[in-house]
């Protein structure tokens, strides 16, 4: 396929990424949360004390559930960029949210 568009967003690796509804791209570099429109630089939602893993966005992508390698879920309101929650209790981090 044709290369649409080609954005550099940061030294670190992305473990994850997703699209919301409105076409939004929100991705995790190391322990940032970004959230980017292809056209300009990424904004960055939230950064967290430990590598995010993985991601999820609630269906109408309001929300995203991240998992982390401090053992942690966060539930994160996309908008605000605020931790609504955070889920504890693993014992090792969690490399998926599915």
């Amino acid at each position: 396929g044709e290369q649409l568009a080609r954005q550099s967003i940061g030294t670190q690796p992305i473990s994850a990424l997703a699209y919301t509804p409105a076409g939004s791209l929100v991705l995790v570099e190391g322990t940032r949360l970004l959230e980017t429109n292809g056209v300009d630089d990424a904004l960055v939602l939230s950064t967290f004390s430990a590598a995010l893993n993985d991601l999820w966005l609630s269906p109408d992508g309001a929300l995203a559930l991240l998992a982390s390698n401090d053992g942690n879920d966060y539930l994160v309101n996309l908008t605000s960029g605020k931790t609504i929650t955070v889920l504890r209790g693993h014992t090792d981090q969690i490399s998926q949210t599915r």
